[in-house]
């Protein structure tokens, strides 16, 4: 294969760029399928996500392999096939799934490049790109090296992900701090910035860090505007605490069965898996007590949610496990 030219390279570390002109129904398919994506639906995508991968879309290539590669749990070849498409318009990420190819480049022999080839050329790029002064490339830099100081730049660059990333690494014990206090003040000071970021995971971890501290007005408003941004746990979270006394004490919510009915409603779309059974399950609860006027009344706020709020997701990122 020929070397990637340098040009191309850097054009496809820009956020958002994606190869190959789509149709409107192409670009239709393709938002349906990173809809079922985000929502870890491995197995109802793939139709979707074939159809613009197909037409050359580099993003899509990605999700498509990285959904084959979760549907088996290991590297297929059809999901290395859509790695090396990726891969060869430059797409970093792929490039590190096909670094970790090592088995099915050795039993096969059918790598266009070796393990090494790839790991060294996504860090080469990537060095290039934080060089400069992309942000993004930031986080790529440490995704490529697992080097904890990349994190660091990234965080401090204003990265909401790599902040709730970090805050991770530090409470697992990463990093060097002289005291215990000095590391849990890390820990609460990245965890902060991501939540007022916007990021929506690290919205509900507040949340729910601020109930534990008895902030129940801070929390409440962290853990909404968490659900509202369609986070799944938040969703789950926001639909017990309007149903359970437990739960709603910790947020001083007021009870609301017939929005807990609506929220849980929305959850059980998410199929058979958790939390979809376990949105079936209080979907079903609140029913038994709930007259058909009320159900009515319900599904109607969840209707209502469902065509003013974005799609349900789990914000997972872009190089996850």
């Amino acid at each position: 294969m020929k070397p990637l030219t340098a040009a191309l390279l850097f054009f496809t570390l820009i956020p958002g760029l994606s190869f190959g002109a789509l149709t409107q129904e192409q670009s239709q398919a393709k938002r349906k399928g990173v809809e079922l994506y985000n929502q870890n639906q491995w197995f109802k995508l793939e139709p979707y996500l074939k159809i613009s991968a197909e037409a050359g879309d580099t993003e899509s290539q990605y999700f498509l392999a990285e959904t084959l590669r979760h549907q088996k749990m290991f590297m297929t070849k059809e999901a290395q096939h859509w790695y090396e498409e990726a891969a060869a318009k430059g797409h970093v990420y792929a490039m590190l799934r096909l670094s970790e190819n090592r088995e099915l480049c050795t039993l096969t022999e059918e790598c266009k490049q070796d393990e090494k080839y790839w790991i060294n050329t996504a860090r080469k790029i990537t060095k290039e790109c934080a060089d400069s002064g992309q942000k993004k490339c930031l986080l790529m830099m440490y995704n490529a090296t697992a080097e904890i100081e990349w994190l660091k730049k990234s965080a401090e660059a204003g990265d909401p992900l790599a902040q709730n990333l970090l805050a991770h690494r530090f409470e697992e014990g990463e990093g060097w701090f002289l005291l215990p206090s000095q590391r849990q003040q890390a820990v609460m000071k990245w965890a902060k910035a991501s939540s007022d970021a916007g990021y929506p995971p690290a919205m509900l971890e507040w949340a729910l860090e601020l109930a534990k501290e008895g902030s129940a007005e801070a929390a409440k408003n962290a853990l909404i505007s968490s659900a509202e941004t369609g986070y799944v746990d938040a969703v789950f979270e926001y639909a017990a605490a309007l149903s359970s006394e437990d739960h709603s004490k910790k947020y001083e919510i007021v009870l609301d069965k017939a929005k807990s009915y609506a929220l849980f409603s929305l959850l059980s779309e998410l199929g058979d898996s958790s939390p979809g059974d376990l949105a079936q399950k209080q979907t079903s609860i609140l029913a038994s007590s709930m007259s058909s006027d009320e159900i009515k009344h319900a599904k109607k706020i969840a209707q209502d949610w469902k065509s003013s709020h974005p799609p349900l997701s789990y914000f997972a990122p872009e190089f996850g496990f």
